[in-house]
């Protein structure tokens, strides 16, 4: 079975695929959610699971194909332990897929940054599914002597799996052979997920052993152990669709409210020199990437601005305003308050998502947005505001952008896919967490900036002595973007085309 050109070409697809991104992209495993990895690699490893229900069911109809069938009658081997035999022999491919998952999940773990904790029943689902789906193969072939049914019985499956990926917000989806999540959703930690995975690999198995159970009765197994089976199957498959179909519980539902406002409860604390970091549990190897961010901003300013204390506080993204995903406003006189009697004033906030850059993913604006919160607090002395866009304007406004793009190789990937997701208008905005909160530039600003980073990339030191010599001008809130750049030696922007808005002056 494992041999079956279905099965070998599936599974080798899957290692072409992963090994080419591990070779060739190592980058993209760093700062993995390991609970969030554990159940996006269920949908990719569907493909073996086709493989073996289409190789089962070729080889059960093979005496049916090739007009056989008459000759099993002179076996001593009774039918029902030569299907007994086919339906065993669907576990060495489950045995393969659990191994690729358990090898997919140890490369993300093994990856920089690796945060959250692996979900068992996640990682071992794929395999039970792959059982299942072999089982149906043999049962179909019983059923129906056809290879057209295995065909039919994939789209149908196929239905039911994009049924299950794309009904998010229902507990129905879970009734599917894989459950979806939304995509654009941020990572929550491990425990305000609320995904009832050991209830759902309860359920797969159930319906494994009902579906094994059939065919063994179709095939003349004794009644009374066909008949326990479906019992037993019965006993599992109904609670586990009561459990895993509940909606998500009230304590959930107030974790979330509550961590969205006071996430110091749950969060532990660094000291790096001046630097305060506080992150979730699972989130602390995040606290590296920040800091490197951080450290190359604090690396670019006079010393007596690198000398004061900041801090860093984890959140969690802010829930949309409406139904249709409109960015909703930071309850940013709550963070405040709170970071004022945790002893972290003025904390910059930073989200529970992080990307290596270069990967064209929404992690990236979260890593151009806390790189630009942290400049904008270096910069002004204050932290961002929370009620809509903050216009950052003038000589502030190019330095700020300076400041959040130069910092990292992570931070100018990032700006690169920013700028290819945003298709004009008025002024350029660096927001995070999800929330219309963030610097906004305007199109001359941007343009100094852009010549600030241009030359920072031909020669960061001479970049950095001219800014911290002129420190105090560049970044007065009166300096325009003229004076700006002839005090960096700069061409001045053009004027803008149109009325921004924005920064208009």
């Amino acid at each position: 079975m494992v041999r079956h050109p279905a099965v070998a070409g599936s599974v080798l697809l899957i290692v072409v695929l992963w090994g080419w991104e591990a070779v060739f992209s190592p980058e993209s495993a760093d700062y993995a959610i390991l609970h969030v990895q554990s159940y996006e690699l269920q949908s990719p490893l569907l493909a073996p699971a086709a493989g073996v229900l289409l190789a089962a069911n070729l080889a059960a109809l093979r005496p049916y194909r090739y007009g056989t069938i008459g000759s099993y009658e002179a076996l001593s081997l009774p039918a029902w332990r030569r299907s007994l035999a086919l339906l065993l022999a669907c576990v060495p491919p489950a045995v393969v897929v659990l191994l690729l998952s358990s090898l997919r999940m140890w490369q993300f773990a093994a990856a920089d940054g690796a945060a959250g904790r692996v979900e068992i029943a996640e990682v071992v689902a794929p395999a039970v599914v792959v059982v299942l789906a072999g089982w149906l193969g043999v049962l179909g072939a019983q059923l129906v002597h056809s290879v057209v049914l295995a065909p039919v019985a994939l789209a149908v499956l196929g239905l039911l799996v994009l049924v299950g990926l794309v009904s998010v917000d229902s507990p129905m989806r879970w009734l599917s052979l894989v459950a979806g999540e939304d995509a654009f959703g941020p990572p929550l930690p491990s425990d305000l997920m609320y995904r009832p995975a050991g209830w759902h690999l309860v359920w797969l198995s159930a319906l494994a052993l009902a579906v094994l159970a059939v065919a063994l009765l179709v095939s003349g197994v004794p009644r009374r152990w066909g008949v326990s089976a479906l019992v037993i199957a019965l006993a599992l498959a109904v609670p586990a669709a009561t459990m895993q179909t509940r909606p998500v519980p009230e304590r959930i539902e107030t974790a979330r409210e509550r961590l969205l406002l006071a996430p110091d409860a749950e969060q532990r604390c660094e000291r790096r020199e001046q630097m305060t970091y506080c992150a979730f549990s699972e989130f602390v190897p995040y606290i590296d990437a920040w800091h490197g961010v951080v450290s190359a901003q604090l690396g670019s300013v006079p010393k007596d601005v690198a000398a004061r204390r900041y801090a860093v506080r984890q959140r969690l993204s802010v829930p949309a305003a409406d139904e249709f995903g409109t960015s909703g406003a930071a309850p940013t006189k709550q963070w405040n308050e709170l970071d004022r009697r945790s002893g972290t004033p003025e904390a910059v906030s930073a989200a529970t998502s992080w990307s290596a850059g270069g990967q064209d993913s929404f992690a990236e604006n979260e890593v151009l947005g806390f790189s630009a919160a942290f400049a904008f607090r270096v910069v002004s002395g204050k932290p961002i505001g929370g009620d809509g866009l903050t216009p950052t304007c003038g000589g502030r406004g190019a330095v700020v952008f300076w400041l959040a793009t130069a910092a990292t190789e992570d931070t100018r990937l990032a700006l690169r896919t920013l700028k290819s997701h945003t298709e004009g208008g008025y002024g350029f905005s660096m927001p995070q967490l999800g929330a219309a909160s963030g610097p906004q530039f305007g199109s001359r600003e941007l343009a100094l900036g852009e010549a600030m980073l241009a030359m920072s990339e031909k020669d960061r030191p001479a970049m950095v002595r001219r800014v911290v010599a002129e420190w105090d001008e560049l970044t007065a809130p009166s300096t325009s973007v003229e004076d700006a750049a002839r005090l960096l030696g700069l061409p001045r922007p053009p004027a803008a085309a149109v009325d921004e808005g924005t920064c208009a002056s």
